[in-house]
């Protein structure tokens, strides 16, 4: 995008990238935003849009076009979760009272607690 030396003409550009990336499919989606909203890819006049269309009809469409695009969303966050998950250790499952002071000691000052078994052959915690 090209904005002039001045910059007094940028008021002028930022529409004509609106309707690009408003027309664009989405990778997660498989629908471009605006198509998301209205229901219909954008154009650039309306003579096409019939103005008898009846609101219950539209509503319906947008309805549907929504819960294709969440289901869209559930599918690519489902492949999304596989992957990151693949290397996930399973955290472990700790209770009220697992832990038990036999394999914590006090350091020496007394004021917090080491790990005996990594920590106590180096003397150090």
């Amino acid at each position: 995008m090209y904005v002039s030396y001045h910059q007094d003409d940028w008021h002028t550009w930022p529409p004509l990238a609106e309707f690009p990336y408003n027309n664009a499919e989405n990778s997660s989606t498989k629908k471009s935003p605006f198509f998301t909203i209205y229901a219909r890819n954008p154009s650039f006049d309306s003579s096409h849009i019939s103005q008898d269309t009846p609101s219950g009809r539209l509503s319906t469409k947008l309805q549907s076009v929504q819960q294709v695009v969440k289901e869209e969303l559930e599918s690519e966050r489902k492949f999304f979760k596989k992957y990151a998950d693949r290397n996930t250790a399973i955290p472990p499952d700790f209770q009220p009272g697992d832990c038990h002071r036999g394999s914590w000691t006090e350091n020496k000052s007394g004021l917090g607690l080491r790990n005996q078994e990594l920590l106590g052959r180096l003397q150090k915690g």
